[in-house]
């Protein structure tokens, strides 16, 4: 019946102790990252426990958790605090062995993945959602949004970013994209044959083509589609998620 805070990030802590303060309440320390968020004073109630009870969010698994209704409805100034507070706690953001970046937030909650991934297009970023299974347990899974792509990592960085350790990593990603070539093979358009023009020469494609082709297309009616902000992808289900 009480809020544990557990983290070993100090930047995250510190601040943490600074919400809990607000709401007349105190961090105890128990082993090396567990922090326990007891009532300011005895007899007293414990606001931050009465609050996150409000907002449905007390005594629940990580199974259970969800994004509150009222965070859908925030401007996106106050999503991007929302978001980089999470990524930051629960996100990882790096370089792979082969020098490609990754970005990534993971949950065995499957609703609240896609409620994540719902708020990073506020923003106009483009994740993917991939269901992942532990080789070691069986039993065990989770679902992972990544972002590996250079556009949607800058953008996650320019208007969302990282706080705390992870900070230091996130600007070292940075200073490497910066060295990248964006290249992007997912942002695809499902119009089927249109005129192209290379090298004085004109042929027809069957398939999608990436936006970026459609520079070589000489028809206003095909360059609305590049010059548009739309991502096309194919409709698998609807669900209200928030």
């Amino acid at each position: 019946d009480s809020v544990w805070f557990i983290k070993s990030d100090k930047i995250l802590v510190n601040e943490m102790n600074k919400i809990v303060k607000t709401f007349g309440n105190t961090m105890k320390r128990y082993g090396k990252y567990d922090y326990n968020i007891t009532d300011g004073k005895k007899g007293s109630k414990n606001l931050l426990r009465e609050y996150l009870k409000d907002i449905n969010l007390f005594n629940k698994s990580s199974f259970k958790k969800n994004i509150p209704d009222f965070i859908f409805k925030l401007e996106k100034k106050y999503i991007s605090i929302f978001l980089n507070r999470l990524f930051s706690c629960d996100g990882t953001i790096g370089l792979n062995k082969d020098k490609s970046c990754f970005l990534e937030y993971t949950s065995v909650n499957k609703e609240l993945i896609f409620q994540v991934q719902h708020l990073l297009l506020r923003f106009g970023i483009i994740s993917k959602v991939r269901y992942r299974k532990d080789g070691k347990n069986p039993n065990f899974y989770s679902y992972e949004i990544s972002l590996n792509n250079k556009k949607n990592i800058e953008k996650f960085i320019k208007e969302i970013g990282f706080f705390g350790e992870k900070e230091k990593t996130m600007e070292k990603v940075l200073k490497h994209l910066k060295k990248v070539n964006s290249n992007t093979n997912n942002d695809l358009i499902p119009i089927r044959n249109p005129k192209r023009q290379k090298d004085g020469r004109c042929f027809f494609t069957k398939k999608s083509i990436l936006k970026s082709s459609f520079n070589e297309i000489k028809d206003s009616k095909h360059c609305l589609y590049s010059d548009s902000d739309i991502f096309w992808d194919e409709i698998v289900l609807i669900k209200k998620i928030g």
